[in-house]
């Protein structure tokens, strides 16, 4: 059975007032919320400080890295053309 027109109120064809409304592009504009500047400049500080922590840790660890072959290439006494070789390799 379809409904009649009373048994669905004011809605037509059961839809919402609104529907069929349709948003411009100006009224969808002025709808948008921008963030609070202050806040995006307070997690971009946040992002450039984690960064710069991240980027100190790599060079600690790249040296450290680079400490640990000297030695290893000292234990085993290996010589400069043996130390080419083995860092071509690791390189693949």
């Amino acid at each position: 059975m379809v409904p009649s027109r009373s048994a669905v109120d004011d809605e037509i064809a059961g839809f919402r007032e609104n529907a069929t409304k349709t948003n411009s592009l100006v009224d969808r504009l002025k709808a948008i919320t921008l963030p609070d500047p202050d806040d995006a400049a307070d997690d971009l500080g946040r992002y450039v400080e984690t960064k710069k922590r991240a980027d100190e840790l790599d060079a600690k660890i790249a040296e450290t890295d680079r400490l640990i072959d000297e030695i290893v290439y000292d234990l085993y006494d290996l010589t400069e053309e043996e130390i080419e070789i083995v860092e071509e390799a690791v390189a693949e």
